[in-house]
């Protein structure tokens, strides 16, 4: 609980409730008496100042209405877009279970190798899997290394080089979790540390470094640090050939594909971790895969545990929780505030249609008809309701503008969310001056035979 937003909540409660208090005391305080006297006269049921204020206010409360809801329903819109989107993965059918190789016989690179192609070597045998292969961190976890590269014929100043995202997969790794190879081909066990070194990398680091996306050829070189931490790769700094280009995928689920950095791969063998976590695709459900991923590095070093055993479906849930949980309390705000806007909006208009009664009944002393009546108060509501209508139509897409340089994606300007909200709170007003004035219309009835009665006698 935000203890500075409950308190300001509550601060603004208190001074809405004041001024709204306040400002009609001070009115009736400062009242001419015999202008009252006249406005209150039989003759007429609210004075003109009155009738204007109280029809101001459905104008106002009409207009911010309108820009409210529309918010609101883009914003749920965009949240619940986030959770349906494409991330660019197949997550059916996937199994992942992380290693930390820390023993000390693990320091070594070509030790790290053999370790990942030993195990590799067993999944594939079983008859249960039907691809296997290994990353340094899930996809779609939310966790990813960013190191800075020097692409080759472009003049970067040293130490403000171009980043991207590099992730250490083995061969058939975009095969197994569903990634697209576009172009080129994937890694293959030949390449290993002492050959040539490779890259895959995605449509988007391609048309970012060489505006095009047939790069095949082309070389990047991944400025690694040398440092001894398990996240860091045992690689050799040297110019990395392009082989592959594949489908970005979306790690983040928040911004736009450009507003992260780039993705790319290279080879477990050319460039091993210490961390490093097992994918396997399997014909049946996955997490009957996970006895079979412990079996095969048990039977490798029997003293390395695997730890973090989940669905890749499950892990692709638990990165996005919060966005499916925030599309569910914008959703549920959303509602709150039609029914509060709808509630208003009805009481004012209702107010209004109720407060004209006498006058409804001289009317039809004077011979008009419940339709005449009825017409009547739906005529001047409905004026009401389309300048409100007008000033949220210019209202809304400058708030819709500002919410969109906060939230990626979100659109500046949606004709069919304001036409939703604009015709949900037209039938409001329509019903809210309808019923009223029906009842008025009956009720006028009554009161324009006790005029008439009156006047006769």
């Amino acid at each position: 609980m935000d203890l500075f937003v409950v308190a300001f909540t509550l601060a603004l409660a208190g001074v809405s409730a004041a001024i709204f208090a306040l400002l009609p005391a001070r009115r009736v305080a400062s009242a001419d008496v015999v202008n009252a006297l006249k406005d209150s006269s039989p003759g007429s049921t609210t004075g003109v100042g009155n009738r204007r204020l109280r029809a101001a206010l459905v104008v106002g409360e009409l207009a911010l209405s309108i820009v409210l809801l529309t918010s609101a329903l883009q914003l749920t819109g965009r949240a619940l877009s986030l959770n349906a989107m494409d991330h660019g993965v197949d997550v059916d059918r996937v199994m992942t279970a992380q290693m930390a190789l820390n023993a000390p016989h693990y320091a070594d690179a070509t030790r790290l190798t053999q370790f990942a192609d030993a195990v590799l070597a067993r999944l594939t045998a079983a008859d249960e899997i039907v691809s296997a292969s290994l990353v340094n961190y899930p996809p779609l976890s939310a966790i990813g290394t960013s190191f800075p590269i020097a692409v080759e014929g472009r003049a970067d100043v040293p130490g403000r080089e171009p980043r991207a995202l590099c992730w250490i997969v083995a061969p058939r790794y975009f095969e197994t979790v569903g990634i697209p190879l576009l172009a080129g081909r994937d890694f293959a066990p030949v390449d290993t540390r002492d050959r040539l070194g490779v890259a895959v990398v995605t449509r988007r680091l391609a048309q970012r470094f060489w505006g095009r996306p047939d790069v095949l050829g082309e070389r990047l070189t991944v400025l690694f640090p040398q440092s001894d931490a398990f996240w860091i790769p045992r690689a050799i700094r040297r110019p990395l050939t392009i082989v592959g280009v594949v489908g970005e995928v979306r790690e983040d689920g928040i911004g736009e594909p450009g507003a992260a950095d780039p993705q790319m791969y290279v080879p477990y063998s050319q460039s091993p971790t210490r961390i490093l976590t097992i994918v396997a695709r399997v014909h049946g459900q996955p997490a009957a895969a996970a006895p079979l991923v412990r079996e095969a590095v048990r039977a490798v070093d029997p003293d390395q545990p695997t730890f973090d055993e989940r669905t890749l479906d499950d892990v692709r849930n638990d990165t996005f929780a919060r966005s499916r949980e925030i599309a569910w309390l914008i959703g549920a705000f959303a509602a709150l505030a039609l029914a509060l806007s709808a509630i208003g909006v009805y009481g004012v208009v209702a107010y209004l249609t109720a407060a004209r009664r006498r006058e409804i009944g001289i009317r039809m002393a004077l011979g008009a008809t419940r339709r005449d009546v009825v017409g009547m108060v739906l005529g001047d509501t409905l004026k009401l309701t389309t300048m409100g209508l007008a000033i949220g139509c210019i209202a809304t897409p400058i708030a819709s503008r500002l919410a969109s340089a906060s939230v990626v994606g979100l659109s500046a300007w949606n004709p069919l969310a304001f036409a939703a909200v604009a015709a949900a709170l037209a039938g409001v007003c329509v019903a809210a001056a309808a019923i009223p004035a029906y009842r008025a219309a009956r009720g006028g009835l009554e009161l324009s035979t006790t005029i008439c009665h009156g006047s006769t006698s």
